[in-house]
Formats: C-alpha cells, structure tokens, sequence
C-alpha cells in the first residue's frame, strides 16, 4: 500500500506546476494578441505645436489665416483662397489640394465651422478610433484643440480648432492624410 500513497503524492505535486505553466502560457498569448493589436492601429498624425512663423524656402508657400496664423504649404499644392458662403453667417474659407488628390483641406475663419458640438460630431461617433488632444505653443500652453482618428485603418479624418482657426479633412486615404498633416503640423504665429 505503500507505493501507492507516494504515487499520488507525486501527482498532487505536479500539479501546481501544470497549473503554473498554462497560466503562463495563457498570458503570453494574451499579451501577443495585444501587441498584434497595438501594431495593426495606425499611428496618430504628430501633435501640433505652433511656433512663430519661420522664412520660407523657395518650395514652401506660405497661406495666412486670419490675424494669427499661418500654414505652409508646398508649391504643388492648389491654394483656393477667399471662399464666402452668401448666406450668414459669412464664413470665409481656405481650401488646399494636393496636385493628384481628390480631398481637400479646409480651414475656415468661422467658430463654429466643421465643429457642430464636436462630442456629437458624426466623424467621432461613427469611427473607429476618435481622439481628443491639446495644440499648445512652444511655452506648452494649451491654445486649441485636435481630434483624429480613422473609420477604418484606410480612411482617416482630423479636426483642429485653433483660436478662432478651424481646419479639417477627411475621410481621406493614408497617403493623403500624411499630406495634410504636414501642412497642420506647420501651423505658426504669423506677425500682423
């Protein structure tokens, strides 16, 4: 009868440890499951960080809005300056567009433009992935709002609201994102 005691006992012993390595085994996968996740995401557009505005090479354009802001843009993209709606309130809009795209860009002098109570906005709802960050200026102090994120990984949109400033674009393709993103991302003081 002997035997048979240290037999079970040798069994109640392995146990813990099976119990041990498949709860590591379950936890590696999981995490591996995230990180497939993490990485399937696209990447936000950099956050924006206004500064005073810099000279110009020979390639850049210079788009000024309103008394505050400028935003620079290459040569090859199509400014449409001066848009006004004909019925109040009279909001006077910028357009860009890349040479081959079919979106635009649009920044408006309107306060309330592209906005519409931005938590209910159907770009937010209907996405995917919604994001809300500050724009600040080179002290680190917040001087407006930034809203990305995309309906599908494919499709991308964003919205800044900048002291009076509102641009916004989408849903556009990857490519066309990263585009537009460089020109909100040189966003500067302009001087009056």
């Amino acid at each position: 009868m002997e035997p048979v005691a240290v037999g079970s006992t040798n069994t109640v012993r392995r146990s813990p440890k099976i119990i041990v390595v498949v709860a590591l085994g379950t936890l590696l996968c999981c995490g591996a499951y995230l990180c497939f996740l993490a990485v399937k995401r696209p990447l936000a557009p950099p956050t924006i960080v206004v500064s005073e505005c810099k000279v110009s090479s020979a390639d850049m354009q210079r788009m000024r809005v309103g008394d505050n802001f400028a935003f620079m843009a290459t040569t090859n993209t199509l400014i449409c300056k001066g848009q006004m709606d004909d019925t109040p309130p009279f909001t006077q809009r910028f357009c860009l567009k890349a040479e081959n795209s079919k979106s635009v860009l649009t920044v408006s002098l309107h306060e309330a433009e592209g906005f519409g109570g931005a938590p209910f906005d159907p770009m937010i709802v209907f996405s995917e992935y919604s994001e809300r960050r500050h724009v600040v200026d080179a002290t680190g102090r917040v001087i407006g709002e930034d809203y990305w994120g995309y309906l599908d990984p494919e499709k991308r949109w964003r919205k800044i609201h900048l002291e009076g400033v509102r641009a916004n674009y989408g849903p556009v393709t990857k490519s066309e994102a990263q585009n537009y993103d460089r020109i909100l991302s040189s966003a500067c003081f302009s001087a009056p």
